[in-house]
């Protein structure tokens, strides 16, 4: 069997003799149309599923000497504090929805586990901020000892110029 293609883009099986088309011949255009359908209802869910994830993104990092600047860890941190509010707000509904039906066992367990993860990714996103937070304490630090540095450098200055000669 020939393939055709029609004027608006689609395909379809050319007969072998004009006008006359066998039963497996129907059957195998048939076959080809519900494929070439699926095909694209699937490619248009990807499209719609990437374009909703791609309005959720941040705007992309500037750019500095042709190459993208990687977020900072401040950003990253905020980033990953409203998915992780994001999944609980889902869990919330999920656990609303398991109160009010007949829940499963395979749901509450799939539930209960999800929980845990969540509660180990909490845990790590409040280490992540006790990390920064220390960091950004020795930071200060360093930026006080350097005052100090400065400060006493300047009186032993004016020390030496009031000095013996």
């Amino acid at each position: 069997m020939d393939t055709e293609k029609s004027s608006d883009g689609t395909s379809f099986l050319k007969p072998k003799a004009p006008g006359r088309f066998s039963g497996k011949c129907l059957a195998d255009a048939v076959k080809a149309e519900r494929a070439e359908v699926k095909a694209r209802k699937r490619d248009e869910g990807r499209l719609k599923a990437a374009a909703k994830a791609e309005a959720g993104r941040p705007p992309p990092a500037p750019v500095r000497g042709g190459e993208e600047c990687p977020p900072s860890r401040v950003q990253m941190v905020s980033r990953l504090y409203r998915a992780f509010s994001g999944q609980m707000d889902q869990m919330e509904a999920r656990l609303k929805s398991l109160a009010l039906d007949q829940a499963e066992l395979g749901d509450i367990d799939k539930t209960v586990k999800a929980l845990a993860s969540l509660a180990r990714t909490l845990a790590m996103l409040m280490e992540l901020d006790r990390e920064a937070a220390d960091k950004e304490a020795d930071q200060s630090d360093d930026d006080d000892a350097e005052a100090l540095r400065r400060d006493l450098a300047q009186r032993l200055v004016r020390l030496r110029g009031q000095g013996p000669a």
